[in-house]
């Protein structure tokens, strides 16, 4: 596929700074979360779960009776179940590689919608790859601290070391309880990263990360040329990882509204049903999970995989 013309190019200025920070304050003041979290363990595993109908819309009013949850095939009492707004514990990882050099105002303001979508009990982290790794001090819903982030932190240069990023986010998030969800956007693919993609998905499976990427089409060859006119397909790793951890993969082109796919993801991460089972055999494998609804014209999405830990 060939696109013409820059990569997600928007017009913007440092002036909007200030009325992203009010903004982000009003929103952050007027909206009220649940405080509770869950977790999985020994006794207990915990998996999220995105519903949706034939058109697409969030499905937030069904009820525990309605799911059925498989492992390694074999149906499953829930003995856990909520459906109410859960905080999120969120770390954002956002491509600065050198191809990302004319969408830098695109990136700032879709990751101000994200912010301005958080609720009381929610913390992000942000962070940037490019030349380096780079993470902001801590987890906050301080809007004036996660835009000042925003807005002096973004400087496009050097390469992609995506997976580096990915496994920097999840380490960031290993001490939290809860839901840990690791959101990544890129527009390219990996080039510099030690690490490989099922090095991060391994362990996202074993340590119950959620990863939600959005990929752009990004400048041909890696990016180092801002100005270049033709464009190439994300890293397809980007979509493996959210499919299997239950997050949700979104590509846009340069047309597209990218603040779009940032608000999608904060708006299903409050929509979340948490469905709990006590596992029959703690193994030290993977298991298989599939999350089923009793209504056939529903998409259910949830991770598919779950570490049962060795008891012994």
């Amino acid at each position: 596929m060939r696109v013409q013309g820059p990569g997600c190019r928007v017009p913007g200025s440092r002036n909007l700074l200030a009325l992203a920070i009010f903004l982000v304050g009003a929103v952050l003041g007027s909206r009220v979360l649940g405080q509770q979290t869950f977790k999985s363990g020994a006794s207990t595993v915990a998996v999220y779960a995105t519903i949706t109908d034939a058109s697409g819309r969030l499905v937030t009013d069904l009820r525990q009776s309605d799911f059925t949850v498989y492992d390694n095939g074999k149906p499953q009492p829930v003995t856990l179940f909520a459906n109410e707004p859960l905080p999120i514990t969120m770390a954002v990882m956002l491509d600065t590689s050198g191809s990302m050099a004319p969408n830098v105002v695109l990136v700032r303001n879709a990751t101000m919608t994200l912010v301005s979508y958080l609720q009381p009990a929610d913390r992000v982290r942000l962070g940037t790859f490019g030349g380096r790794i780079v993470l902001s001090p801590t987890f906050t819903n301080d809007g004036n601290a996660l835009a000042r982030f925003v807005w002096e932190g973004l400087r496009p240069g050097g390469g992609t070391p995506l997976w580096d990023a990915v496994d920097a986010a999840m380490d960031t998030l290993v001490q939290h309880e809860g839901r840990r969800v690791v959101l990544v956007f890129s527009d390219g693919k990996d080039s510099q990263s030690r690490l490989k993609l099922k090095d991060v998905l391994r362990r996202a499976q074993q340590q119950e990360f959620m990863v939600y990427a959005i990929g752009c089409w990004g400048a041909k060859g890696g990016g180092r040329n801002p100005l270049a006119r033709d464009f190439e397909k994300p890293d397809e790793g980007l979509r493996k990882i959210a499919e299997e951890t239950g997050g949700i993969y979104t590509e846009l082109q340069w047309t597209d509204d990218l603040s779009a796919g940032f608000r999608r993801v904060a708006e299903e991460l409050h929509s979340q049903y948490v469905i709990g089972f006590t596992p029959g055999k703690a193994d030290g494998t993977l298991h298989k999970l599939d999350v089923r609804v009793s209504q056939p014209h529903y998409t259910v999405r949830a991770r598919k995989n779950y570490f049962a830990g060795d008891d012994k």
